[in-house]
């Protein structure tokens, strides 16, 4: 069966790279069908790199007869680990839903979060941050963030 092309959901991430370093990468996990991280980020010698990559997937609520209110499950996750020298740094992204109670047995309420973090365990002092540029709360819920190194 095919997802109407309207049910796909579109997320986009841009790394901004100032370091003028290549980063290689160390490891990467998506849940996404589309889309895949790249093997190398900045592969040239501008001081301002930017590489763009795109995830498809379908949103999908799972539809279960006992619901866990406030309990946060997953639509979307990625999570890939870049190094520049000997500096692991690592890029997650994802996109959660909860539902929440409402008085008197009305229909449950769906919040959406999307999360986003870039870090550099070793040194945390290291130049690097994240943030949700573009996000859409109706579906499909596309979002785009951007992480910043250097």
């Amino acid at each position: 069966m095919t997802s109407h092309p309207g049910d796909n959901m579109y997320i986009n991430m841009r790394f901004i790279n100032k370091t003028g370093y290549r980063l290689d990468l160390l490891s990467a996990h998506h849940t996404a069908r589309q889309g895949a991280f790249p093997p190398e980020l900045s592969d040239n010698n501008l001081d301002v790199r930017v590489d763009q990559i795109q995830f498809v997937t379908t949103p999908k609520l799972r539809g279960d007869i006992l619901i866990d209110y406030d309990v946060k499950k997953s639509i979307f996750e990625s999570r890939a680990a870049y190094t520049l020298d000997k500096t692991i740094i690592t890029f997650e992204s994802s996109f959660l839903y909860a539902y929440e109670k409402r008085l008197n047995h009305r229909a449950p309420k769906v919040t959406f979060y999307w999360t986003h973090h870039c870090a550099c365990a070793e040194y945390p002092d290291f130049p690097c941050r994240s943030q949700l540029t573009h996000h859409n709360p109706s579906r499909p819920y596309s979002y785009t963030v951007d992480f910043f190194i250097g």
